[in-house]
């Protein structure tokens, strides 16, 4: 039991790590609470981390200078992400109420004034 654990236990993790990569960084792309060039780093870097992943269980023995290299871009996005949001937080969204408030109504009066 151990010894299937060893081989398929980690690679495995990883995979599901690539997918929670690609939930939390499509939602951020799409909601743009930070600048997109994150997200869109991380879309790119999780291919060469899930190659790792494979190359892990099906692929032959692959130098660990040739696996950090596969897995070091995700790395240095997650520290990214994580120091941008630290340092700046999420970017307020654009609330849509607002813009429909301050627009004039059927009696020329702003939306929710009082006559």
């Amino acid at each position: 039991m151990t010894r299937t654990y060893d081989l398929w236990g980690p690679a495995c993790s990883s995979v599901f790590f690539c997918l929670s990569v690609l939930l939390l960084n499509h939602r951020l792309y799409r909601s743009r609470l930070v600048p997109r060039w994150i997200p869109v780093w991380a879309l790119l870097a999780v291919v060469p981390y899930l190659a790792d992943a494979l190359l892990a269980v099906l692929g032959p023995s692959v130098p660990p200078a040739v696996r950090a290299a596969l897995v070091v871009p995700l790395a240095l996005n997650e520290m990214a992400l994580a120091l941008r949001l630290l340092v700046r937080g999420f970017a307020a969204p654009e609330a849509p109420h607002t813009a429909r408030a301050t627009a004039p109504g059927p009696e020329g009066r702003p939306v929710g004034s009082t006559p």
